[in-house]
């Protein structure tokens, strides 16, 4: 069975000529990495917040009870039934989340989803007026399902592009029939989603209260969405099973998940390396750089530690980004995501014989082209002294994007111990939340002391504007 694969051919190097590593470092680190990942292995089943590691084998009987008892395999026919119904009814489907909630639905879409789908698919995860008012304007919203993910119930912007949505849809449609247009996921026992779907008898579907936002996409939150645009998400599910599989049982320099873990700690903090670049070289996984950024940034960024994700398109940032890559400041590591076999083919024709500067073009192939760009640019950063590897897909599939998220996924609690610090939580993003809603005029007394602490900087003597 072919699997994801990891190249660090250029990783590895003299360290006077670069910011390489040495299989000896690699090596030492080795024993440590190993350590934590025996430490998660016993603590997944007793924490919580390692439950996300269970999903892909929740909804299958076949695997026995769970973490979760019987909810998730209850909620997979639900999924099933529900998205089956949608593209029977509905020309349009819109995801209503932000965050972790938005962004592993949103990736699986751009990789996977059917481009010749009847129902047309939107992903909005921001509150600019002028992306939701242009969506808007192109959808029916009497023809519109709408999804609303949020596992608190108090997520601001979520919640502020529902009412959006829902007001415009009760100008067109009888009361009665507006709970036949959403979903609500959200945590079923608390939470004033859960309340209002009581209220008004929207379709509850549970996100379980363990499974945090950023590692959600193989929850409900990212089922439905990929099922409504034609993935396979048993497949889905499946590949991400095989690579859980796979990283427990193999050995240190076998195992891609602990190697990259390796590659990633000691970049950062022996080689001082602080920026981390993700480059697919591929348009169908350009948002997945988008989704594993956030993975890194909040859970690793903390306590003065962390390296910083950008993202980045191959090949198109070759002429925008490669220049700064390979002669700006030596403090980058760079990954890769290539795909060995393209799911079409497009030859480049010989479109003007009498051009013989043309000619080693002819024959080639638009896949040809990009694969190579990809290993020049990976050569071409070795020769600059800046690190780099390659996750290699067999191809863009549902089984090989399962892979890809559950490799990815499990990279961050070793890294999390590596670095010492909680990789499940996001304060640094509490309190600008708290901000905003206090701006809102939200009631409470942290909100109130929110309040007088920005009137300070509304006051003309202190407004530094120009």
């Amino acid at each position: 069975m072919e699997r994801i694969r990891l190249d660090f051919t250029h990783v590895i190097g003299d360290s006077e000529n670069g910011k390489f590593l040495s299989m000896e470092e690699i090596g030492q680190l080795g024993d440590t990495i190993c350590s934590a990942h025996e430490e998660l292995k016993k603590e997944r089943l007793k924490k919580d917040e390692l439950s996300f590691l269970s999903l892909p084998i929740a909804y299958n009987k076949k695997y026995g009870n769970t973490i979760f008892g019987d909810t998730l395999w209850n909620t997979k026919t639900v999924i099933d039934q529900k998205a089956e119904q949608i593209k029977s009814r509905f020309s349009d489907y819109v995801q209503i989340a932000i965050g972790g909630s938005a962004l592993g639905a949103t990736a699986l879409v751009n990789a996977l989803g059917e481009p010749q789908r009847k129902i047309r698919i939107h992903t909005p995860d921001n509150v600019d007026p002028e992306w939701i008012g242009e969506i808007l304007d192109t959808i029916q919203t009497e023809k519109t399902f709408f999804n609303i993910i949020s596992k608190s119930g108090g997520t601001v912007e979520t919640l502020s592009n529902f009412f959006v949505f829902y007001d415009e849809l009760r100008k067109k449609i009888p009361a009665e029939q507006l709970k036949d247009h959403f979903t609500i996921m959200t945590n079923p026992e608390k939470g004033p989603l859960a309340e209002l779907c009581r209220e008004e008898g929207f379709t509850l579907i549970p996100i379980p209260n363990s499974v945090h936002g950023r590692f959600s996409v193989l929850s409900p939150g990212g089922l439905l969405t990929a099922a409504v645009s034609g993935i396979d998400i048993d497949e889905l599910l499946d590949g991400a099973r095989v690579m859980d599989e796979f990283t427990e049982e193999s050995e240190f320099w076998k195992n891609p998940m602990l190697l990259y873990a390796a590659f990633h700690y000691i970049a950062n903090t022996r080689k001082d390396i602080d920026t981390l670049i993700l480059l697919p070289y591929s348009q169908k996984l350009r948002t997945i750089a988008d989704w594993y950024s956030q993975l890194v940034a909040e859970s690793l960024g903390k306590d003065g530690k962390g390296i910083t994700p950008v993202k980045a398109l191959g090949a198109t940032d070759q002429h925008s980004q490669l220049q700064l890559y390979n002669e700006g400041p030596m403090n980058k590591f760079v990954t890769f995501f290539s795909v060995e076999k393209y799911r079409r083919r497009i030859e480049i024709p010989n479109a003007f014989p009498s051009r013989k500067d043309y000619q080693y073009l002819w024959g080639n192939s638009l896949n040809n082209l990009l694969g190579s760009e990809q290993r020049a640019t990976a050569i071409s950063l070795y020769n600059h002294g800046v690190p780099n590897c390659t996750l290699r897909m067999p191809e863009i599939t549902p089984f090989y994007m399962g892979q890809l998220f559950m490799l990815l996924e499990k990279v961050i609690p070793i890294l999390g111990k590596l670095y010492n610090v909680n990789a499940f939580d996001q304060p640094g993003v509490e309190e600008s939340k708290e901000y905003a809603r206090a701006m809102l005029g939200k009631e409470g007394k942290v909100y109130e002391e929110k309040r007088k602490e920005m009137e300070f900087y509304s006051k003309p003597a202190n407004c530094k504007v120009v």
